[in-house]
């Protein structure tokens, strides 16, 4: 989980998380969430990124968040990068989280 980004359409983590030793069956999964005080957090969406996109050679990227809302286009920017400096086989990778929000081309559609 990342620090909350306060008052921002366009947070900027710049997150770094270690995950030890990713299988080929493996998939990193993104949750963005809205914070809301006195209220649960607002859902904004979500993505995934399987590890045969990044297993070996990392990743850097945009991936479209789904479930974002009719006519909503977000994606969340992100860089995987592997360590490879540790012992034995075992890879870590860090991945670095930023967003993009793009509005939507037709302001009547609904949301």
């Amino acid at each position: 989980q990342t620090h909350v980004m306060n008052n921002t359409l366009e947070p900027v983590w710049n997150a770094n998380f270690q995950v030890e030793d990713i299988g080929s069956n493996n998939e990193l999964v993104f949750k963005v969430y809205d914070k809301n005080v006195g209220f649960p957090d607002s859902h904004l969406g979500w993505s995934r990124l399987p590890s045969n996109h990044i297993r070996g050679r990392g990743f850097e990227g945009d991936l479209q968040l789904l479930d974002a809302g009719k006519g909503i286009n977000a994606y969340l920017r992100v860089r995987v990068v592997f360590d490879n400096s540790s012992a034995g086989s075992e890879q870590r990778s860090s991945s670095k989280l930023e967003s993009s929000l793009e509005q939507p081309q037709d302001p009547k559609r609904e949301i």
